[in-house]
């Protein structure tokens, strides 16, 4: 299924967008995809604003955490601890509200793939932020949008050693107003919206979720498909069924629908009786073409014209000659 094919890559997209709410919450998806990325990439470049980076690195098995690098905007978001400029850990890099992040993460890559033993291949990486929400209240949407296009946008230079597959966002839809949101949905290629629905029957399973996706391939195509998951502990994503995001809506229409007469109840008559109708259609209005007049213009013979006119009442005709005073 389509969302199955954007977390494992088969349907490739630059920027993801999760949507979640206070209802439904869009971390466990955010999982999986750092799970899906690390199976087929090098490493993966976590900056976290909603959640610890020892909290965030624990969820996932040993061998996975040695390829994440964590960016700590959680620990101390607004840089007041002046004290605490660097982290004993060498994966995890302590940033704040008015850090470059676009400046530090391209450097910490670049750091990597030197440091990296995949020596003379292009190292492949990806960036994961949980969440955009804590950007979009500090900063304007223009700022977060230029942000992301620096993050997903690879290195003119073809040293660099590295290549940004897919930049992944976690946004808090309830946080923010509709034109914050349209400014952040533009950019991204694939757009999640965790919701619940309404039209289905509430699962025994708890665990059981609905997204809302909307997917732009390359060609142009954009693809809509609701479809309902699972996510385990071990963040693996199971599939359960899909449909068009206007099912409902063509299934509504496809009922029969009585039809609402205007004319009803009204305190006069609208409506024309039979002989009413059949006076109507007799009358002869005056810029009707009638028979009399076909029989007039019809009787020239085939090849010569002739002009028809018949005076009107209301015609002034002056016979003086209007330049009579005139010497000539």
């Amino acid at each position: 299924m389509l969302l199955g094919d954007i977390i494992n890559g088969k349907e490739k997209s630059h920027l993801v967008i999760v949507h979640d709410n206070i209802n439904q919450n869009g971390k466990p998806l955010l999982s999986c995809f750092v799970k899906s990325l690390l199976e087929s990439i090098d490493f993966v470049h976590a900056i976290l604003w909603d959640v610890s980076p020892g909290q965030f690195i624990g969820a996932f098995d040993p061998h996975l955490r040695e390829r994440i690098f964590c960016y700590d905007g959680f620990s101390d978001p607004l840089g007041w601890n002046l004290t605490k400029n660097e982290c004993d850990d060498s994966h995890v890099s302590v940033i704040h509200q008015n850090s470059n992040l676009a400046q530090v993460v391209k450097n910490n890559m670049a750091h990597c793939c030197s440091q990296s033993s995949n020596s003379g291949n292009v190292v492949k990486v990806a960036v994961v932020i949980n969440s955009l929400s804590r950007l979009l209240l500090w900063k304007s949407s223009s700022a977060v949008c230029t942000l992301l296009n620096q993050l997903y946008s690879n290195p003119l230079d073809s040293q660099a050693g590295y290549q940004v597959v897919q930049v992944v966002g976690l946004v808090h839809t309830d946080l923010h107003d509709d034109q914050t949101l349209n400014a952040v949905n533009f950019l991204a290629s694939s757009l999640l919206w965790i919701t619940q629905d309404n039209n289905e029957p509430k699962a025994a399973d708890q665990s059981t979720c609905w997204c809302r996706i909307l997917h732009k391939r390359k060609t142009g195509k954009v693809i809509k498909k609701v479809e309902s998951f699972a996510i385990s502990n071990e963040f693996e994503l199971t599939e359960h069924h899909d449909k068009d995001w206007n099912v409902s809506s063509s299934t509504a229409n496809s009922e029969p629908v009585k039809e609402v007469d205007p004319t009803q109840n009204l305190t006069f008559n609208l409506k024309l009786t039979d002989n009413e109708r059949q006076a109507r259609s007799n009358l002869k209005l005056p810029y009707m073409y009638h028979e009399e007049k076909k029989s007039e213009v019809s009787v020239n013979p085939s090849g010569e014209g002739k002009v028809f006119y018949q005076p009107d009442e209301a015609d002034d005709f002056d016979e003086e000659d209007p330049d009579e005073d005139l010497d000539i």
